[in-house]
């Protein structure tokens, strides 16, 4: 059965910005958001079955929702559930609505906020956004602070950029090989703050837009050929009120990731079983997409794939999202559990004899 103990709610698809690499292919010209009653209604009838620990709002830019975003965080807040905020600063253009929106997050409840910032978001939003944003956070509460970073050689907001901008040295998330360093220790305020570097990938809007050349990735490519960290473990709500697996890109409608209306007569505790009885994802959660692409492959030799992905969720979106794949791996259902079967038995055997 899925794990629900984090839910990510991708509240809207429209955005102030439309980036370069947005995973989402949010924008302006897109409408699509969630319902928050339909939102709030599932959220607490998992949460009754099973505890959820955190809940994430991502977007496009979830602010957009107003009083609705502060509503579902109200709501979460009042049930003990912690709450994150991913939001690119567009509505901090000046100190007072910078304040003022700080202000109404953290009387509704908000637990965390991560401020999106990159070479991508600039042409959208002026850095001195961010730099509003944060000031007015310090301070107030919050369990962790975050700056979202994509960067690379030739990018202009780098780390040492994001430092020089806020006055203050952040601690980095990652090692230049993406390795965790693990949370740094809050502050004196009580919070935590911390930059969440990280690589460009070329998903959705990335794949067709940005060249290989923008990754600039140094680290060991075999991180991404394990399990995937996601599916079984972080499921999400899309803007149109479907329950995913994983919330690495947009997934509603695709036929592996998808699980359906939130507001269906399945029950949560239903659709979140029925995605842990499914072989593939299954396997992505125990083997990763690298895995599946192999295992493809050797099903069907005609298959090509792009052998540049460098990413997981690079090579995820390259497999669910073609239906030819997705119907080899189908038809050969049986024989891939089987295969899982076997490598799980083995490991277990493994770890009993370590």
């Amino acid at each position: 059965m899925i794990n629900t103990h984090c839910i990510t709610i991708i509240t809207t698809n429209k955005c102030t910005a439309k980036c370069a690499h947005c995973c989402m292919n949010s924008g302006p010209d897109r409408s699509g958001s969630v319902d928050p009653d339909k939102v709030i209604n599932f959220v607490l009838s998992a949460h009754a079955e099973e505890p959820i620990k955190l809940v994430v709002f991502a977007g496009g830019e979830p602010t957009l929702l107003k009083n609705k975003l502060l509503r579902m965080i109200h709501a979460f807040n009042e049930v003990g559930i912690c709450t994150r905020l991913v939001t690119n600063g567009s509505w901090a253009i000046d100190k007072t609505r910078a304040d003022r929106w700080v202000k109404r997050l953290r009387m509704a409840g908000l637990r965390e906020v991560n401020f999106s910032a990159d070479d991508y978001h600039l042409p959208f939003i002026h850095f001195d956004n961010i730099v509003r944003a944060w000031k007015a956070a310090k301070g107030q509460g919050f369990l962790s602070c975050s700056i979202a970073l994509c960067s690379g050689n030739d990018s202009l907001i780098t780390p040492d950029f994001v430092d020089a901008q806020l006055g203050e040295k952040l601690e980095r998330r990652f090692d230049s090989d993406g390795i965790g360093r693990g949370l740094p220790e809050p502050a004196e305020d009580g919070t935590i703050y911390m930059l969440s570097n990280a690589v460009v990938q070329l998903l959705a809007r990335g794949r067709a837009e940005l060249e290989r050349e923008a990754q600039e990735f140094h680290g060991d490519v075999t991180l991404a050929q394990g399990p995937c960290p996601f599916a079984l473990q972080s499921a999400a709500i899309s803007p149109g009120n479907h329950l995913l697996t994983c919330c690495g890109f947009e997934a509603q409608g695709n036929s592996v990731l998808d699980l359906g209306p939130i507001d269906s007569e399945e029950t949560a505790a239903k659709k979140l079983r029925r995605a842990g009885d499914d072989v593939l994802v299954n396997a992505l959660h125990h083997f990763g997409p690298h895995f599946l692409r192999e295992a493809a492959k050797r099903l069907d030799p005609g298959l090509q794939f792009d052998e540049d992905c460098v990413a997981m969720c690079e090579i995820c979106e390259d497999l669910v999202n073609r239906k030819e794949v997705v119907e080899t791996l189908r038809t050969h259902s049986g024989l891939l559990a089987d295969v899982l079967l076997q490598k799980l038995t083995n490991q277990e055997q493994q770890t009993a004899a370590e």
